[in-house]
């Protein structure tokens, strides 16, 4: 089990601040190792964080548990996972609020090339919100929705796909 609280310096674009708390738990069942992968039965974390400064504000909260995950060096794929999460914020860089929740019967997400990746998902959710800055834009409502921008993809109250192009 790990447990961990943490403040940093790093500037998030949409408060355009240095102020960040942030709170996280994550713990592991039964952790299998390979030569270039490992694995966990019964993985399962949650986090909390905040920001404020003069360009704006962002808060957010989540919770997840996985029956088995695979990691790898360049992605993972998770099955069984279920989640929820809630972000909501506004600032100089752009604005967002949005509620997740779902149950993957199994997804997965991988490298493409250097800041490049793909992901994908097959389960239910009825994610809805809206975000917008200088990556692009993302709308939502009962799971079904696009994002434009850095992030293309299409998502579906019963899966969807997700490109990372830079």
């Amino acid at each position: 089990a790990v447990v961990s609280t943490q403040s940093t310096g790093s500037l998030n674009e949409y408060t355009r601040s240095a102020h960040t708390a942030e709170a996280s738990a994550d713990f592991t069942g039964k952790k299998i190792r390979g030569k270039n992968q490992t694995g966990y039965f019964g993985h399962y974390e949650a986090t909390a964080d905040a920001e404020a400064g003069i360009g704006g504000a962002i808060a957010g909260a989540g919770a997840a548990s996985t029956v088995y995950k695979l990691r790898e060096r360049d992605g993972e794929v998770n099955v069984g996972k279920s989640y929820t999460n809630a972000e909501v914020g506004a600032g100089l860089g752009g604005y967002k609020a949005k509620a997740e929740l779902g149950v993957d019967v199994v997804n997965a997400k991988g490298k493409l090339g250097r800041n490049q990746e793909v992901s994908a998902n097959l389960g239910f959710n009825v994610d809805t919100g809206v975000e917008a800055g200088v990556d692009g834009i993302s709308v939502k409502a009962a799971g079904l929705g696009f994002s434009v921008g850095r992030n293309m993809g299409i998502s579906t109250p019963f899966g969807g796909v997700n490109f990372k192009l830079w």
